[in-house]
């Protein structure tokens, strides 16, 4: 009822972020319900005396330098690759004008269709960076959206292979 209309209002869009967190979350938590209680328990100790123990292991600057050469491959060619606009590109672009514009479409029917979250991404790049509605501002959302994914494709290898297959993965 409240996504009547294809338009995002406030209540619908609070409920999608809200789906959006809780689902970023839970497909990072592991185990059973027992180790998600004890997690919780190790969280409410932590809020009543809080104290972080760091640990640097050779294997966090393995990790800190594979998630450098990702982010350096994902943006030191952004200018060129791709070095111009598809179609696809284009009508991506006309639906983030579409938002820009005051339109808070749900769903995009342009291109056989597509979900919004590109689109917001893109809209909110173009504002934030002032990078206005250009190729670029799509480039660098859906490079963002990319780098963002890194954690769980870290997980996921490591649940296929281990933290070797994790790393090989993500680099």
């Amino acid at each position: 009822m409240e996504f009547r209309g294809d338009l995002f209002n406030a209540l619908n869009l609070f409920i999608w972020l809200v789906a959006l967190g809780f689902g970023a979350v839970c497909a990072l938590a592991s185990g059973s319900l027992e180790s998600f209680r004890s997690r919780i328990k190790r969280l409410t100790a932590f809020l009543k005396n809080p104290r972080i123990d760091i640990h640097i292991t050779p294997w966090f600057w393995l990790g800190l330098v594979v998630a450098g050469v990702a982010l350096f491959f994902r943006y030191f060619w952004l200018n060129q690759v791709p070095g111009e606009m598809f179609s696809d590109h284009a009508e991506k672009l006309l639906d983030v004008s579409d938002i820009l514009n005051g339109k808070y479409s749900i769903f995009f029917p342009r291109n056989t269709g597509r979900e919004a979250i590109q689109m917001y991404l893109t809209a909110t790049i173009a504002t934030v960076l002032k990078t206005g509605l250009s190729f670029i501002s799509l480039k660098l959302g859906t490079t963002l959206a990319g780098i963002l994914t890194l954690p769980y494709i870290y997980k996921l290898g490591k649940e296929i292979g281990n933290r070797w297959v994790a790393i090989l993965v993500c680099s």
